[in-house]
């Protein structure tokens, strides 16, 4: 079981007013071995400006293509629709996306209790907790600044090792 979890950057605006999301950084882990870990962000190149490398993008592809199962926290709604749009947008094939959990969605709405990671970090007392960022260094991280862009990746992989630990307490093994 891999999880993972992206970061976007905000692109540009279109007519109706929405956003455009631009892939920033992504980072996985094995459940099992959450020590073997990965994290690639945007770069810097005198052709393309500030991209993310298709060659990064193709590396995580086959590390989740070759997972039975892929797990995070608002996967279904945020990170597959990014990294579907990533692909479109710069002719790479989408992931062959194996079986996928959700814990946003799989989690019983229920009035008045947030579904967050953060909370439901918070409220299982986990050790991994989500990474704060101000919006400072998220504008730092969009124009590419590179210490900005190294905390965003820590944020990044700070989420997967935070969401790995939630998962295992919300299913925990027979």
């Amino acid at each position: 079981m891999l999880d993972f979890d992206t970061e976007n950057r905000p692109g540009f605006y279109w007519y109706d007013e929405k956003c455009s999301d631009i892939l920033h950084t992504i980072a996985c882990a094995w459940v099992d071995d959450p020590k073997d870990n990965h994290v690639w962000q945007l770069r810097w190149s005198r052709i393309r400006g500030l991209h993310f490398p298709d060659s990064d993008y193709l590396r995580f592809k086959r590390i989740v293509e070759s997972a039975d199962i892929v797990t995070a926290h608002n996967v279904k709604r945020h990170d597959i629709p990014l990294l579907n749009a990533h692909a479109d947008r710069n002719g790479l094939p989408r992931i062959a996306w194996p079986f996928v959990v959700d814990t946003l969605q799989d989690i019983k709405a229920t009035k008045g209790m947030p579904r967050s990671q953060e909370y439901l970090a918070d409220r299982h007392e986990l050790h991994e907790r989500k990474m704060h960022v101000g919006m400072s260094i998220w504008e730092r991280a969009s124009c590419g600044e590179p210490e900005a862009c190294q905390i965003v990746a820590d944020r990044c992989l700070s989420d997967v090792l935070s969401h790995i630990e939630l998962y295992k307490r919300m299913n925990p093994a027979p």
